[in-house]
């Protein structure tokens, strides 16, 4: 989880900032128009670093080592889970079908009825697109795929990142029949956190899953600190098997953290990486200028040829008003004078209606010149951004290095220090730790549950459960139209994490397990507690040994009661 940051909307800049762990930080992206009052902006929880494809496919983890990983076989089939997102991704579905056909899933497509987007009013007026939210969009809908190949995937895409369009659309995911309601977004807690619950986020029979953030040991995370929100925490799980090795260990370099951040906490980017995202920006803006110049030159061409048959029809009336003067200056009579009136009515209308139509087209053939002018432009920008990169890539060993570590020390007094190395929990292949990033904290706004019994807080404890979600042992992810595959990736592959990673594929557990019915709060997880792994190792921050940053033997804040062993977890 990042903080506030602005960035210059409809231009090829954008501020940017590096965050905790050393990963970079990219503006939470939005339509440029302020929010409501009363409103507040919700960030992302996505971590993605480029990555390339190998001969065995795309390196980060695959579906099948997610369900080796958490022991998923069988369940339901054809139940749905919601994905609410912020702004509209074009590619998704198409990106999707990439994905899932080169990890080996079945088809997920609106033809056969597995994938549906809509609005967050239900229809298909999408909002304006955003490069920066596609990345977590596509982070989503391939881990849900992971974790329930056999589940359908409703996307809902509120108007903005705010509060009330999110909410909405959560409100949109519920009355479609989801199952479960994926969210992997957050912000700071208020004091209208519990109006916010009672309006948008309590669902009795669905489950409200969401990511606790990636800045590690900090206060509470809205909404995944309500007590109707299962808030799923992070992991890092790594493969002790050599192909699960070899896919993690993708040599990508960096990480872009897809998320808002705090202008005052800014550190110098390198100038490579600088180039790289000013590159990413500027293919992004030339795609809608390209798209808007023929949307122009189309409706230019169409009122051009408006103008010539306006024209036309004006040269008929003129004619038909010469022949009538011409018959009632041979044969006067009041039919005759009649006629002439009539006809000089209607050359007149005609007239204006071609005078008006010549207007229009010229207007038109003006915006479309702008419009080409500026798709000139932007082509010119991208090729001299592009000539910069390809020219950081000869001339440095490491053109895409890891940013430097910026520290991010949680609320405390005492000074931040590395946790104390410990022994993973250890199954099998697959071995699982706190991750170092995982959103964790105490909720000053919700009271402490009845099925939560820890004495970390006074107040609900955030997470519930974990899944994985260290970007260094994240899934493979597709995605073609977000910020980072158009300017930092060959292909469009990345490997993504974070707990935007954990909650769609604790979501997609959850639906796939039957029992997403069930948890209309955590209160099962808790109940339940012994069937998951139970994470002893790792810790977030530094809180004095407290669970709330510290990973131990039972419930702990950065995992919760664990990561699952299985759909009988649930």
């Amino acid at each position: 989880m990042g903080r506030m940051l602005t960035r210059a909307i409809g231009g090829v800049t954008a501020a940017l900032l590096l965050g905790a762990a050393g990963v970079l930080v990219t503006p939470d992206a939005g339509s440029g128009s302020a929010l409501p009052s009363g409103d507040a902006a919700m960030r992302s929880m996505a971590v993605v670093r480029p990555a390339a494809t190998s001969t065995s496919g795309p390196y980060g983890l695959h579906p099948a080592d997610i369900a080796d990983a958490y022991g998923l076989t069988g369940g339901v089939v054809g139940a749905t889970v919601a994905v609410v997102i912020p702004y509209d991704t074009p590619t998704l579905e198409s990106d999707l079908a990439v994905y899932r056909s080169r990890l080996g899933l079945p088809a997920c497509t609106t033809a056969n009825g597995c994938f549906q987007k809509v609005d967050q009013n239900g229809g298909t007026s999408y909002p304006t697109t955003d490069v920066d939210w596609s990345t977590e969009a596509s982070l989503d809908v391939d881990a849900v795929s992971a974790a329930c190949p056999a589940c359908r995937i409703l996307v809902v895409e509120a108007a903005n990142n705010g509060t009330i369009a999110l909410g909405t659309a959560v409100n949109r995911a519920a009355t479609m029949g989801a199952a479960a309601v994926s969210m992997s977004w957050g912000g700071s807690e208020t004091s209208s956190s519990g109006y916010w619950q009672s309006r948008f986020f309590t669902h009795p029979g669905v489950a409200l899953v969401a990511a606790t953030g990636d800045d590690g040991y900090q206060p509470a995370s809205f909404p995944a600190s309500l007590s109707t929100v299962i808030a799923v925490g992070g992991t890092t799980l790594s493969s002790t098997s050599a192909s699960g090795a070899a896919r993690q260990d993708s040599g990508a370099r960096g990480a872009i953290r897809v998320s808002n951040g705090d202008a005052s906490a800014a550190s110098a980017l390198t100038a490579p990486q600088e180039h790289l995202v000013a590159l990413a920006r500027a293919k992004a803006e030339l795609a809608k200028a390209t798209t808007r110049s023929a949307s122009a030159a189309k409706s230019a061409a169409s009122a051009k040829r408006a103008a010539a048959t306006a024209q036309k029809r004006l040269t008929t009336a003129r004619t038909a008003l010469k022949k009538a003067v011409s018959r009632a200056k041979h044969h006067p009579s009041a039919t005759a004078r009649h006629a002439v009136k009539k006809a000089k009515a209607t050359a007149s209308a005609r007239q204006k209606a071609a005078r008006k139509a010549a207007s229009t087209a010229a207007a038109r053939k003006r915006t479309a010149t702008t419009a080409a002018k500026a798709v000139r432009t932007l082509t010119a920008a991208v090729a001299a951004a592009q000539a910069v990169v390809d020219q950081d890539r000869k001339t440095a060993a490491d053109p895409i290095a890891d940013p430097p570590v910026v520290a991010n020390p949680p609320a405390t007094t005492a000074p931040p220090a590395p946790p104390a190395p410990a022994l993973p929990t250890v199954r099998s292949t697959w071995m699982e730790t706190a991750w170092s990033g995982a959103g964790s904290g105490c909720s000053t706004a919700t009271a402490k549950p009845a099925w939560q019994t820890d004495s970390a807080c006074a107040g609900r404890t955030v997470a519930d459960l974990a899944a994985d979600a260290d970007p260094q042992t994240g899934i493979a992810v597709y995605d073609t139209f977000g910020t980072i595959a158009a300017g930092y990736t060959d292909d469009g592959w990345m490997v993504a994490g974070g707990t935007s990673l954990a909650a769609p594929l604790v979501a997609g557990m959850l639906v796939r397990s039957g029992h997403a019915a069930d948890y209309s709060d955590a209160s099962r997880l808790y109940a339940r507690a012994g069937s998951f792994w139970d994470v002893t190792a790792g810790a977030n921050g530094v809180c004095g040994g407290s669970v709330v940053c510290t990973a131990a033997p039972g419930y702990d804040g950065p995992t919760g009661v664990g990561t699952p062993k299985s759909l009988d977890s649930f």
